[in-house]
């Protein structure tokens, strides 16, 4: 248009340099577009070229200053291809920071963050192109269209995602930075190598450079590649290194540094990254680095280099920050340690000392340490085979003298009657040094054992399904016309009045005539005194006590059952086994589901020993005691805190943690509130009435199923009823969502943060409301993980941000929670709950920012705060009731920042934080099933339990009706067991490995049948636990479970991941957790836990374990990703230490 002439090149026209500079000239161009390494090139200037374009790489201030000369218009543009053309413009002044400037007349450009909303000014984030020059997408590539051109909810604006990073400064210019694919992970840190590139060409006579991530084996190392100015002038590598540290941390520093004369280019004039050479010249002189010096240094020196690939590494260079090392390598740094140095060393010491330097000093004082300790005179396993060798020596005397071959048949006997009362007593000897030593016996269930357990279990299936023929009893009054509706009601009210009494009544019973008073000891798995105990505990499960937590009527219960107890202690948990060894002092609290087991099964024998807790103690919430501890007057132990095996608390003492350390505990109040007794007695009165209130007030929507049913069947369209009731399900299931939350609200409809009297009215109606947030996390356990839990906790007054995702929480209360957009509540975490002491108890509120994780098993105290961004680990708690920085890390207990961790990358947002609408339906409706399975499944084996009992009752009478309800109930849970093995092997098959984002089909199917296995399964197989029947149902649905394993938990999931050796013990709560969800990713794997191996009482195996055989891991104990438990050794806390 305005009559300029296009200058065409031809085949043989100069490409680059000087030579392209010339020919321009000569042919009187006035207008180059072109990249910017292109004028790098050029030496001579063009004194004709009136307008310079670049675009496609980053124009850099040198650029400028040579070739934005006064009479040239010199711009720099950006424009993906799928904009049509150019999308900004920014006229260049020599001086002035460089930018892409502002967008051009028809196009709006916008910086989104992952989830495509706006940042704020001067943020980076994800740049998106809107405007008429959109183009419609890639041809005949609708796939590849979706990814990029996208629309925001609620918004018809169509965008293209470029995939650049930038952001919009005080100017309202767009800095660009470089694509979010030129970002390369090395030793776990996110790198953005234009950064380097940038950084090199500040040198001296640099004037290109070029940073790739190279792949050379099994290392991964950055290497930059420069083009000098003048390739006469050597560059100086100590200068260009001294400036690169100067800015950089250690691990953006390139391992080579390679000049080369031209660099690679492609037709456009752009650089050809994949043909850069093979990199081989190091940039770094190893000859600066610090060299071990000691024979200690070197081991450690040499696992390093193992683990992190490289052929150099310095003493002093931090594990994490120099070396990129994080949670998962620093556990495998353990293991290749154990291996290489010979010493145990658990996980957190490499925290504690992250330098080779500090590590070794550390080391070689442990080992001194160990060296003085006395030794066993025998390896481990050495006294069991003197028992063996003397049933050799038996058997060979038996044979010499010719038993067996004798005519004298009467001698035989005789003979081998002696014998065997011989090696019974060198038998029973070695396992007593065994036991003492704490070495393992393998034990093998006898047949007086499994005799006794299964009829037991017969009679608890008596005991269980007894209500379900009261039931049928009054259904058939109902139908006969001899009671009416609110007869039937009263009636029930009066049996369960009745019966929970009887049952308490007689785990109570059972403790005395079976036990007597426990004593300390050890006694061998599956033995006579094992099944006594056995019982007494399984009565003692079914007894209900735990309704007594935090009343007055606790205290009276302990000492009903043996234990010492002091006046006016607050007691929330019924973990108690022991009792007899159970001993605790005046005004002492003890938090919720704290475990004062005062067993172990361990080693082949059930270990049993005292818990001393003295007067004005405090224990927080879910904390654990172990055997033959000690707390002294005042003393307090935190929440979720371990004082393990022969431990003491000295008076007045604070400790935290597993293994619980110094550090300070705070309580309510310091002072002591009394109460009256007629206070506690009318607090215990009305906590009662109104349970009882509210108990009738949560069976009101099943009993008007009933009522519907049996009306059909009087009017005599009971098959309609049915199918009303089956298509009716998911309307009861929300009707019974929104009961609960009237019911809710009715007793305390908001809870405030604040500190109240002990047995005041505030207290009762607390204590009513918590306790039904409990019955919800159990009766309503399918909704939880589903997309249905948001709004339902929104309604019982939780503040959520969008896109929570929370799977089942302990310990909560609604109103008390508030969650940022995004944030991750993992399986089993603690949210808040309350603390209680000195006659008062405290509620404060939770916090978690947006886009934080909370692990599972991990515990949030009252009143914590979690900034945005952060990650709580698993089966950890926070440092401090500080709020914890953004964008930091915890693992452990008490929590320890981590300075770098692996993380999962890599999956579009779409499937993480920013799904589509497609996605939420799809997951909506696999949800539906998560939840409606359980149901259907209940409702058709509860209908068929009743019609079976209803005919038996009215053909054969109401005896033989209850002597075959114990059989009935047994079918159904037979049945149960076997659909939801069917449903996981039909739509999961076999698990294996995988790393799944959560927005995906794979982990809604998983949570699905998980779902099932939750709520239909575990609960009727948990009544085997303790039984050599326990691993049964857990082989039929995948797992790996050995001979004569003591099995006390199921909270298992992807089976197949999990193998479990001979003669192991999996004690009380124990959780074998084969995945996590970190960042939204969901990544499973194997673990495996070897012969004899023991693990205590609720501590947590990941994935990615192994634990050797006779290993043993504490309670309250975490095994971290890659770790390896060496055989025949004792673990405990988390991250574990040794024993």
């Amino acid at each position: 248009s305005n009559g300029a002439a296009l200058v065409v090149p031809n085949i043989d026209t100069p490409r680059f340099g000087d030579d392209l500079a010339e020919y321009m000239h000569n042919n009187g161009v006035t207008y180059f577009s072109t990249v910017p390494t292109m004028l790098t090139t050029m030496q001579r200037d063009l004194p004709l070229m009136r307008q310079l374009v670049v675009s496609g790489e980053p124009c850099l201030p040198e650029h400028v200053d040579r070739w934005a000369t006064p009479g040239r218009l010199m711009l720099n543009v950006y424009g993906p291809t799928e904009a049509t053309v150019n999308t900004t413009s920014f006229v260049c002044t020599p001086g002035k920071p460089v930018t892409i400037g502002k967008p051009i007349p028809g196009y709006t450009v916008h910086i989104f963050d992952g989830e495509m909303n706006p940042v704020p000014q001067g943020t980076k984030g994800e740049l998106y192109v809107s405007g008429v020059g959109i183009t419609r997408g890639y041809l005949k590539r609708p796939d590849l269209t979706e990814k990029a051109y996208l629309n925001r909810p609620n918004d018809e604006t169509r965008y293209y995602r470029s995939g650049d990073i930038a952001r919009i400064n005080d100017e309202g210019e767009i800095e660009f930075f470089g694509r979010a694919d030129n970002q390369v992970k090395i030793r776990g840190y996110r790198v953005e190598l234009s950064e380097i590139d940038a950084l090199l060409t500040e040198q001296d006579n640099i004037a290109i450079a070029i940073t790739t991530l190279h792949k050379g084996g099994d290392q991964d190392a950055l290497a930059s590649y420069v083009e000098l100015r003048d390739p006469a002038l050597a560059v100086d590598r100590k200068a260009v290194l001294a400036g690169l540290r100067a800015k950089l941390p250690p691990y953006m520093v390139p391992t080579f540094f390679e000049v080369l004369g031209a660099m690679p280019r492609l037709v456009s004039g752009k650089v050809d990254r994949k043909s850069l050479p093979e990199p081989y010249t190091p940039l770094v002189d190893y000859s600066d680095l610090a060299l071990p010096q000691t024979e200690m240094e070197e081991k450690v020196a040499d696992t390093w280099r193992q683990l992190f690939k490289m052929e150099h590494v310095g003493i002093d260079q931090d594990f994490f920050l120099d070396l990129g090392g994080h949670s998962l390598l620093a556990a495998q740094m353990v293991t290749l340690l154990r291996k290489i140095a010979g010493v145990e060393i658990p996980v957190r010491d490499v925290y504690a000392y992250p330098k080779i330097a500090l590590l070794a000093e550390h080391l070689q004082v442990l080992v001194t340490a160990d060296a003085a300790k006395p030794k066993d005179t025998k390896p481990g396993g050495a006294y069991l085979k003197d028992a063996v060798d003397e049933i050799s020596k038996f058997l060979n005397v038996r044979k010499m003298l010719g038993f067996g071959r004798s005519k004298d048949k009467a001698a035989v006997p005789a003979a081998d009657s002696r014998m065997r009362a011989h090696l019974r007593d060198e038998l029973q000897y070695h396992k007593a040094r065994n036991r003492a030593l704490g070495r393992p016996i393998s034990e093998t269930p006898s047949g007086f054992a499994a005799t006794i357990q299964a009829l037991t279990i017969l009679i608890f299936f008596a005991l269980l399904s007894w209500p379900m023929a009261i039931v049928v009893v009054f259904a058939s009054d109902i139908l006969a016309g001899r009671l009416s509706l609110l007869g039937v009601v009263l009636y029930l009210c009066t049996f369960a009045l009745a019966l929970w009494p009887g049952i308490l009544a007689l785990s109570i019973a059972a403790k005395w005539l079976l036990i007597g008073q426990y004593k300390p000891g050890s006694h061998p798995l599956w033995g006579p005194y094992y099944v006594r105990w056995w019982l007494v505990s399984s009565l003692q499960g079914l007894s209900g006590m735990g309704v007594f937590n935090g009343t007055p009527l606790m205290s009276v219960y302990y000492r009903m059952m043996g234990a010492k107890v002091g006046r006016d202690c607050s007691l929330g948990t019924s973990e108690v086994s022991i009792w007899d060894c159970l001993s605790i002092g005046d005004d002492t609290s003890i938090g919720t589901d704290t475990q004062l087991l005062g067993y172990r099964i361990e080693n082949g024998y059930l270990h049993i020993g005292k818990i001393d807790i003295g007067s004005q103690c405090f224990i927080g919430a879910h904390s654990v005691l172990g055997l033959n501890v000690k707390m002294q007057d005042g003393a307090r132990l935190d929440d979720q805190s371990l004082l393990y095996d022969n431990q003491t608390i000295l008076a007045g003492e604070h400790r935290r943690g597993s293994p619980a350390s110094l550090m300070h505990v705070a309580v309510p109040a310091e002072d002591f509130k009394r109460y009256s007794k007629l206070r506690k007695t009318l607090f215990v009165l009305f906590a009662f009435a109104f349970g009882l209130l509210a108990s009738v007030f949560l069976i009101i929507p099943p009993i008007m199923v009933l009522l519907f049913l049996i009306t059909g069947y009087q009017q005599g369209w009971l098959g309609t009823a049915i199918l009303i009731i089956f298509a009716a399900v998911p309307v009861l299931i929300l009707f019974t969502c929104l009961w609960i939350t009237l019911l809710k609200a009715i007793i305390l409809r908001r809870a405030k943060p604040g500190i109240y009297d002990l047995y005041s009215v505030y207290y009762l109606r607390y204590w009513l409301a918590f306790d039904l947030m409990r019955l919800v996390g159990s009766v309503m356990l399918p909704i939880f993980t589903t997309i249905y839990l948001p709004p339902w906790l929104r309604l019982l007054g939780a503040k959520l941000g969008k896109h929570c995702e929370l799977s089942t929480m302990w310990s909560f209360m609604p109103e008390l929670i508030v969650a940022g957009d995004g944030s991750f509540f993992a399986d089993g975490c603690i949210l808040g709950g309350k603390r209680v002491f000195g006659g008062r108890f405290e509620i404060r509120t939770n916090v978690v920012g947006s886009r934080s994780f909370i692990g599972n098993s991990a515990i949030l105290p009252t009143g914590a705060v979690i900034g945005d961004d952060c990650l709580l680990g698993v089966l950890s708690s926070p440092p401090t009731t500080e709020p914890t920085p953004n964008g930091s890390d915890w693992l452990g207990l008490p929590g320890f920042r981590l300075p770098n961790r692996q993380k999962v990358e890599g999956f579009d947002h779409k499937l993480t934080y920013q799904p589509s609408f497609s996605l939420y339906a799809q997951r909506a409706i696999i949800d539906g099933l998560r939840i409606l399975i359980p149901a259907y499944t209940g409702l058709i084996l509860g209908l068929t339990g009743i019609a079976t009992l209803l005919y038996l009752f009215n053909t054969y009478g109401f005896y033989v009706m209850l002597a075959a309800t114990s059989l009935v109930t047994i079918g159904l849970t037979v049945v149960s067991v076997l659909f939801v093995v069917a449903l996981k092997w039909a739509v999961m098959g076999t698990f294996r490995p995988v790393i799944k984002p959560l927005w995906c089909h794979y982990v809604w199917l998983n949570e699905m049948v998980n779902g099932a296995y939750e709520s239909i399964m575990a609960p009727v197989t948990s009544i085997l636990f303790g039984t050599p029947f326990a691993g049964i149902p857990l082989r039929m649905i995948g797992c790996k479970v050995g001979r004569d394993c003591y099995i006390a938990s199921n909270l298992f999931s992807e089976f197949d991941l999990i193998e479990i050796g001979d003669y192991a013990s999996i004690n009380e709560g124990v959780i074998l957790q084969t995945h996590l969800f970190e960042d939204r990713v969901m990544k499973s794997s194997y673990l495996k836990i070897g012969d004899n191996c023991s693990v205590g009482n609720m501590a947590v195996v990941l994935y990615d374990t192994s634990m050797k055989d006779r290993a043993v891991l504490g309670p309250l104990s975490l095994l971290m990703k890659g770790e390896i438990m060496p055989a025949n050794s004792q673990w405990y806390g988390a991250p574990t230490v040794h024993r």
